[in-house]
């Protein structure tokens, strides 16, 4: 005997469903959000219409990009620095006290100038492209700034 079971929901029943289902799914974003992202507990974020299962993904799906775009985004290259040789080309060694020239030039006049700083690495270094001439320095009671040019610093000491 071959039944066939045929399901037929009418429109208002349709709407409904989609309606129940939007309220879910608002309702399931909204604790996770107050919950995962603004740390609030679950008891104060929900009103009892969430799916755990939605949950479940929000988690294992997009709570990896959030944590991603919660780093500094310039810790790749940092880490970088911390784990890699600097480039060959690079002339001031990390580490190295230099001194900012008196003169940067009209596109650098806003720079800090005429003080000395400690080498923490070059473009280069932290990126993997661009120049090995183009340095971060740890200014003296200022602290760190970039991109300062190789022909404006002076070695002190390395």
């Amino acid at each position: 005997m071959d039944k066939k079971i045929k399901g037929y929901m009418t429109a208002e029943q349709i709407n409904e469903g989609n309606y129940y289902l939007e309220g879910m799914c608002n309702d399931t974003f909204r604790c996770w959000i107050d919950t995962r992202i603004n740390g609030r507990s679950a008891s104060l974020a929900d009103n009892g219409n969430i799916s755990l299962p939605l949950l479940k993904e929000l988690d294992e799906k997009i709570m990896p990009l959030v944590e991603k775009a919660k780093k500094n985004p310039y810790q790749e290259g940092l880490d970088r620095v911390a784990t890699t040789p600097q480039p060959k080309e690079q002339k001031f060694p990390i580490g190295a006290r230099v001194r900012i020239a008196d003169n940067l030039g009209q596109f650098m006049s806003h720079f800090i100038k005429g003080v000395d700083a400690t080498v923490e690495y070059t473009y280069k270094h932290a990126y993997q492209h661009g120049s090995a001439k183009s340095y971060s320095l740890n200014i003296d009671g200022i602290g760190s700034t970039a991109w300062y040019e190789e022909h404006q610093l002076t070695l002190i000491e390395e």
